[in-house]
């Protein structure tokens, strides 16, 4: 049995299978998805003629990541095509994984900055009371409350931001994930790509 453990794709050529039964050969995949998007895998995969053969939710270090383990017939119908709409489907992947982590780190990252920000502020304001001095720590706790205000309330529109900033992208390959996903319907079903998708075979690679 051949296993490739990769993050955001596999490679759909094995090296050694074996059987399962008398009867059917398996080639194997296991896949470390973002926990997040771990529909998006099983959907994208499915459609490509993998079946879920394991879930692990613990599967790696990172709690961020979730371990797929999939299994597909080495007997598949135009398995050669369906190489090469695993290579777009990988890409896809792995492009739309990477997005939405930019995207969210920057929107936590923002948060949790205004957050120390304001924190220190109020920190600062408390030490300063012994100085008796009143009006000192009133402004900075005040101050640290605003920055507090600010982190919570500009979390949303730097959320509308980065959106805007990442949505259209990322949109896109989901666009090619449906696409792959319909031609990999058919593929199974047997259809050849001169029949029903009208692409030749160099087309399914790119």
């Amino acid at each position: 049995m051949s296993e490739t453990i990769a993050d955001g794709g596999i490679d759909a050529q094995p090296s050694n299978a074996e059987p399962s039964n008398a009867d059917t050969a398996y080639e194997y995949a296991t896949v470390q998805a973002p926990r997040r998007l771990e529909w998006v895998y099983r959907d994208a995969y499915r459609h490509l003629g993998w079946v879920l053969d394991a879930f692990d939710p613990e599967g790696c270090r990172n709690p961020a990541l979730v371990t797929l383990r999939f299994r597909r017939d080495l007997e598949v119908t135009n398995r050669e095509l369906l190489a090469g709409l695993q290579a777009r489907t990988d890409n896809a992947l792995a492009v739309i994984a990477a997005r939405e982590r930019v995207k969210t780190s920057l929107v936590h990252s923002s948060t949790v900055l205004a957050g120390i920000v304001g924190a220190g502020a109020i920190a600062v304001g408390v030490l300063s009371v012994n100085d008796g001095d009143l009006l000192t720590p009133i402004l900075l706790g005040a101050l640290g409350v605003v920055t507090w205000l600010i982190g919570v309330v500009g979390r949303r529109r730097l959320a509308e931001i980065a959106a805007a900033r990442f949505g259209l992208a990322i949109d896109q390959e989901y666009a090619t994930l449906q696409e792959t996903g319909e031609q990999g319907a058919l593929l199974l079903a047997g259809t050849g790509p001169d029949e029903g998708l009208g692409l030749v075979p160099g087309q399914l690679a790119r």
